[in-house]
């Protein structure tokens, strides 16, 4: 567990927000970029290749004492190390082998953890380790019978990851024959073995088969009923599934919380790692895992569970409290909105009232004669003279306001102020 030798190189050679090296970009076809840039990440690419070459020279040595030696390259980089393979150590490539599982940024610390991930054992249950094994010779003799049916030779039994278990086939029909030719094909002796390796909790009768689909059609009445004490919920499924990961999964938050309730371990993980609180995409899934946190907080590592912090009723009484003020917030807020609206619609049909009666009489002095202009300006004239108000123009006869100096309007043989007046008093008489 020594760190022996170790080198990072950190150059630019993919363009912010593309994705790829720019030699993948030139290899494309069609016109290669001629920036400076390009130029520039080009000349990166094959540094970075000539320092990895004498590095790797350098480091001949010790990689030749090596047993086995994982590497994570990508797809467009691996023929730098294709070519090195024989110059480092006769014999190397036998013992190269590629890190099956995903990895990060290369840097020292990323390392450190893909060696230890690597030099570490898992412990497993029986269960956990006789579902494994059964899950992958159903899956060995799936595939041997897709394979004999389509009448290619018998191949391995190891068994191919990334097929998948056809113990849903039924058997071939036998077709029939003559006395000298009944033989029976291999093809249906190995798909009737895959029809007895049927998992047990996929059985009609297993109290788990019934479990899973009162989950799956969500009756809740029925799953309740199934789940008693006998019932271990932390039995692992297919794929170290527990009946948890199923709910969660289901984003149902009532069969979450019951199952939590009857003794479900939420640290417990899947095949692919995962907890039942990272399957859980819905906001009600996770607040039951969060509410299960608060009531009981020392049953389960909370911390290998994945889940964040609690959820008690104070917090959810705080949250909902905040929630009502902020809508109080924005309903008062609208409500100002809305007030100021009408207080400017108002102000914009006063003014275009003002702004009519202005123009009404300004058309009606236009209209008047010169002898007529001239008379007005008298009548202004002694009106100012004399201080009294209303005594030769007279007042409007809606509101007694004086027309001194104004045009009048005129309806039937009564005067007015403006056209409001004149609207009011129809309206009157």
């Amino acid at each position: 567990n020594t760190l022996l030798l170790h080198k990072t190189y950190h150059r630019y050679t993919v363009r912010a927000k593309q994705g790829t090296v720019q030699g993948v970009r030139d290899g494309k076809g069609g016109d290669a970029p001629k920036s400076l840039g390009s130029s520039l990440r080009r000349y990166n690419q094959i540094a970075l290749f000539n320092d990895v070459e004498s590095l790797l020279l350098q480091w001949s040595d010790t990689l030749a004492g090596c047993s086995v030696i994982f590497h994570r390259t990508a797809m467009y980089n691996r023929h730098v190390f294709d070519k090195l393979k024989e110059k480092v150590s006769p014999g190397v490539k036998s013992r190269i082998r590629t890190i099956p599982f995903t990895t990060y940024r290369p840097t020292l610390k990323e390392t450190k953890r893909v060696y230890g991930v690597l030099t570490r054992i898992a412990p497993t249950s029986e269960e956990e380790f006789l579902s494994v094994r059964a899950g992958n010779e159903l899956k060995a003799a799936a595939t041997a019978s897709q394979e004999d049916g389509k009448g290619n030779n018998p191949v391995s039994q190891t068994p191919n990851p990334k097929s998948i278990p056809n113990s849903h086939l039924k058997k071939r029909p036998e077709k029939e024959s003559s006395s000298s030719n009944q033989e029976t094909h291999p093809s249906s002796e190995r798909i009737s073995d895959v029809e007895q390796n049927i998992p047990w909790y996929k059985e009609e009768t297993n109290v788990f088969h019934q479990l899973l689909t009162s989950l799956k059609s969500e009756d809740f009445t029925n799953f309740s009923e199934l789940l008693d004490e006998t019932v271990d919920v932390n039995t692992p499924l297919d794929n170290l599934n527990r009946l948890l990961h199923h709910a969660s999964q289901r984003q149902n938050p009532r069969f979450t919380s019951l199952l939590l309730q009857c003794g479900a371990d939420p640290s417990l993980k899947n095949m692919a790692g995962k907890v039942p609180y990272e399957l859980a995409k819905s906001k009600d899934v996770r607040d039951e895992f969060r509410r299960f946190m608060a009531r009981e907080p020392d049953s389960w590592d909370y911390v290998l569970a994945k889940i964040p912090s609690p959820l008690t009723t104070e917090m959810e009484e705080e949250k909902e409290r905040k929630k009502r003020e902020k809508k109080k917030a924005m309903r008062a807020a609208k409500n100002v909105r809305n007030k100021e609206k009408k207080h400017a619609a108002k102000e914009a049909a006063k003014r275009e009232e003002e702004s009519l009666i202005s123009q009404a009489q300004e058309l009606r002095m236009r209209a008047l004669t010169p002898r007529e202009r001239c008379l007005l300006a008298a009548e202004v004239r002694l009106v100012a003279q004399s201080g009294v108000r209303g005594s030769l123009s007279g007042s409007c006869k809606n509101c007694g306001t004086g027309l001194d100096g104004l045009v009048p309007f005129e309806r039937l043989q009564f005067k007015y102020c403006s056209v409001t007046c004149v609207k009011e008093h129809r309206e009157v008489t």
